[in-house]
């Protein structure tokens, strides 16, 4: 598992896609259902052909995801995030670093199911210019 980002194939004419095809449908159906959502939407995407298709909705980022996304962005995520609760989070700046960011998931055997448990991680002291995640 693990994720990139930017991802290299989402240029402008896939964004336009997925803006058009995904993003304003589901506005327009939040809109049309009477919902007022207010929070995050995570829109998980995968590409067949030329074309986005959904494969999931969450309203939290998933491990992978977030660890590549976050870091580059030139913002603190809580002022977003405490932006949105008070209506006004189309009045934020913040920009995106123009960078490449890649993480890699080492999980233990079985995983997601019945995985091994009590393993010790070594070696963290060699990490240089990276940052380590640890859950579970």
């Amino acid at each position: 598992m693990g994720a990139v980002s930017p991802l290299p194939f989402a240029d402008a004419a896939f964004m336009q896609k997925v803006q058009d095809r995904v993003i304003v449908p589901t506005l327009e159906g939040l809109r049309s259902e009477g919902i007022h959502y207010q929070g995050f939407v995570f829109i998980g995407l995968m590409k067949v052909g030329d074309d986005p298709w959904v494969i999931e909705y969450n309203v939290r980022m998933g491990d992978p995801e977030t660890e590549v996304v976050l870091p580059l962005l030139d913002v603190d995520m809580v002022s977003l995030l405490f932006a949105a609760t008070q209506g006004s989070l189309d009045e934020q700046k913040f920009t995106v670093r123009q960078e490449h960011c890649v993480t890699v998931m080492l999980v233990s055997g079985g995983y997601p199911e019945a995985y091994v448990k009590g393993k010790h991680i070594t070696g963290l002291e060699r990490v240089q210019d990276s940052q380590v995640f640890h859950a579970g």
